[in-house]
């Protein structure tokens, strides 16, 4: 590193410093550091990769007993439904782990973005084996009931859902909400397919605004929000879809086997 690079560090570290010292100051150093990336986003990576989680976190919700939550939902309780979130982060994970061993999603390199590039068998199975590691062992991702927003997911992998809003009332919201926390999820913690620029999402998170306090450009036009709202209509139509037509086929399958029941009888 050369010394001009080393100084800019230097007082780049100094000048956050000085802006922590006071709240107001911190904010308003983060917006100035958020202005270089709200709205950067690269359209055509980040449409296809939030059709694809829209159809693994689907997957993941079928397989956890959706149907019977469904129509339940409004009689179990908030443990129960917290309970259900839970396993679906840990079937969407065991998914996308399954998806980067497979070569069936895009993996990008860490520090620079690009698409990576195997080199040989060895190397790249020693890569994967560190992403399966770090996904089995390392990455904790903790729902808990919250009093707070609706759902947010922190950086330390705590995933807060406030089941006292009217919205939750109803299984599709809950789940379009939780699909939401699931692209931060990818964002923050499985850089390897996320499709945000290393740089944007570094800042975008590191400089986040909840836009509580009379910002709200400032959070609606981080990446990282941009990014979970991406395909969030088409989302509501598919979850709507999927859940209904198995409901169904739930309903009138138990129907028929009673009827076949009835006859032996």
């Amino acid at each position: 590193m050369s010394l001009s690079n080393q100084k800019n560090i230097h007082n780049r570290i100094i000048q956050e410093l000085n802006a922590m010292e006071t709240p107001q100051g911190w904010h308003e150093y983060k917006k100035e550091q958020l202005g270089s990336v709200l709205g950067k986003l690269d359209m055509s990576k980040s449409e296809k990769f939030a059709e694809y989680l829209n159809n693994r976190f689907m997957d993941a919700v079928m397989a956890n007993n959706a149907v019977d939550m469904n129509l339940r939902w409004k009689n179990i309780s908030d443990d129960e439904k917290i309970r259900f979130a839970q396993k679906i982060v840990n079937s969407l994970i065991e998914l996308l782990n399954s998806d980067i061993q497979q070569n069936r999603v895009t993996l990008y390199n860490d520090n620079t973005g690009d698409v990576y590039q195997k080199s040989d068998d060895f190397i790249d199975m020693v890569y994967k084996q560190e992403i399966a590691e770090y996904l089995h062992n390392k990455l904790k991702i903790t729902v808990q009931k919250s009093d707070y927003g609706l759902m947010g997911l922190s950086t330390t992998g705590n995933l807060g859902i406030n089941l006292n809003w009217e919205l939750y009332k109803g299984i599709e919201l809950f789940l379009m909400d939780l699909r939401h926390e699931m692209m931060h999820m990818v964002d923050l913690f499985m850089p390897q397919i996320s499709a945000l620029d290393p740089q944007t999402r570094t800042i975008a998170s590191r400089y986040y605004i909840d836009g509580k306090n009379g910002d709200f450009d400032l959070y609606q036009n981080n990446p990282l929000e941009l990014n979970a709202n991406l395909k969030r209509r088409e989302f509501g139509l598919l979850c709507t879809e999927r859940l209904a037509n198995a409901t169904y086929n739930h309903i009138k399958n138990a129907q028929q086997h009673q009827m076949s029941y009835a006859k032996v009888y």
